[in-house]
C-alpha cells in the first residue's frame, strides 16, 4: 500500500469517527425514527452541497471530499438503522416511514443543488 493510500485511509476515518460521533449525539437529542429521519434527510442536504459544490463552483480536493463525503457524511447517515426501523414497524407505518424519510431526502438534495446554483450565479 502506497503512502497515499494510507493518508486517504486517514482521512476517511477520521471523517468517519466524527461522523458517527455526531449520528450518536443526534440519536441522544432525538432518539428513534424521528432521529433517524433527521440525520438522513440533513445528511442528504450536505451531501448535496458537497457534491454540487465541487461540480458548480469550484473544486473540492479528493481529500475533503473523502473526509467529509465518505467519512462524515457516510457514517452521519444511517440507511441500516433506517431499513431495520421499517421493517419493525407495521407495514402501514414502515410504507409511512419510507416515504417521510425518502421524499424529504430527495427534497434536501434538490434544495441543495438550488442553493448551490444560486450562489454560484451572483
Amino acid at each position: 500500500m502506497e503512502y497515499r493510500d494510507v493518508t486517504n485511509l486517514f482521512f476517511i476515518g477520521t471523517g468517519g469517527f466524527l461522523g458517527a460521533i455526531c449520528r450518536y449525539g443526534t440519536s441522544i437529542l432525538i432518539p428513534g425514527a424521528r432521529g433517524t429521519l433527521v440525520v438522513n434527510v440533513l445528511g442528504s442536504f450536505l451531501l448535496g452541497l458537497l457534491l454540487f459544490y465541487s461540480d458548480y463552483i469550484g473544486y473540492l480536493t479528493p481529500r475533503i471530499r473523502m473526509f467529509a463525503g465518505i467519512g462524515f457524511l457516510g457514517a452521519f447517515t444511517t440507511f441500516s438503522t433506517f431499513i431495520v426501523q421499517t421493517v419493525q414497524m407495521q407495514p402501514v407505518y414502515g410504507f409511512a416511514n419510507m416515504m417521510i424519510n425518502l421524499l424529504p431526502g430527495l427534497f434536501a438534495i434538490f434544495l441543495a443543488r438550488s442553493l448551490v446554483i444560486y450562489i454560484g450565479g451572483r
